[in-house]
């Protein structure tokens, strides 16, 4: 059975420039974690984690189906395999991975349908 995946899900940035960037354009800039992806949380503590002591957290309306993710331990492969299997999000405890292709470039922008920027934050959860 496919997880249930919130509707509003927060992704931490340890810069304000950067928040606003993924804010105002809809791009996520990718590193080289594995899995490829956006990683998103399932509450809002977890992503000011990774924006203390000065960075800003987005909020994200998640219209992905819920039938697209599969948790991390079942996960076929690396985010290109299970991009093609028609996954979409990986789940690990309570974060949430929107994947991208496995050879993307780090560094490199990505838009990804469904995901969608809806508010910004700073680490105490007060609007920017």
């Amino acid at each position: 059975v496919s997880p249930v995946v919130p509707a509003t899900l927060y992704h931490g940035t340890p810069t304000q420039a950067a928040a606003q960037d993924i804010y105002n354009n809809n791009r996520w800039r990718v590193r080289s974690n594995q899995p490829h992806g956006i990683y998103l949380a399932q509450n809002f503590n977890d992503a000011a984690g990774y924006a203390r002591p000065s960075g800003a957290v987005v909020m994200v309306r998640n219209n992905l189906p819920g039938t697209s993710v599969v948790d991390l331990g079942r996960c076929p492969g690396n985010s290109d395999t299970a991009l093609a299997m028609g996954y979409r999000l990986v789940k690990r405890g309570t974060v949430y991975i929107a994947l991208v292709p496995q050879n993307s470039t780090p560094q490199q922008y990505y838009r990804v349908t469904g995901i969608t920027p809806a508010g910004l934050f700073d680490p105490q959860q007060k609007p920017i």
